[in-house]
């Protein structure tokens, strides 16, 4: 009977809970998913999205937000690859790499050893 109290306010956030996550899901703008064809025939013959927006010099004059192929762009805008510094190649690296690989070849597969690390391709 102590709890009898309670019970209302926890039905009361489990319920705006519920509510907020079923509803969390339409919070966001959708990107138009189907292209006129007459864009479809742009890109299909080779342009570029990226080049339909801005006039001139100054790509990027209006809002971007209103700007539907900035939109449709940023959704399909994938990160560029990330180059770092070269791994130096060491005479005891290069050593140890040819020891492995030999001991690799003069003994055959026991199948009661387990492996110890991913196979290499």
């Amino acid at each position: 009977m102590r709890f009898l109290p309670a019970f209302p306010c926890q039905l009361l956030a489990t319920v705006l809970v519920l509510l907020s996550l079923a509803t969390s899901g339409f919070a966001h703008r959708f990107a138009p998913v189907d292209l006129s064809p007459e864009l479809q025939a742009y890109v299909a013959n080779g342009g570029a999205l990226a080049d339909l927006c801005g006039t001139g010099d100054s790509p990027h004059s209006g809002n971007m937000a209103d700007c539907k192929t900035c939109r449709l762009i940023g959704a399909m805008a994938l990160p560029e690859a990330v180059t770092g510094l070269p791994v130096p190649v060491l005479e005891k690296t290069q050593t140890l790499r040819f020891v492995a690989k030999r001991l690799l070849h003069t003994r055959k597969p026991d199948p009661s050893r387990l492996t110890r690390a991913p196979p290499q391709v």
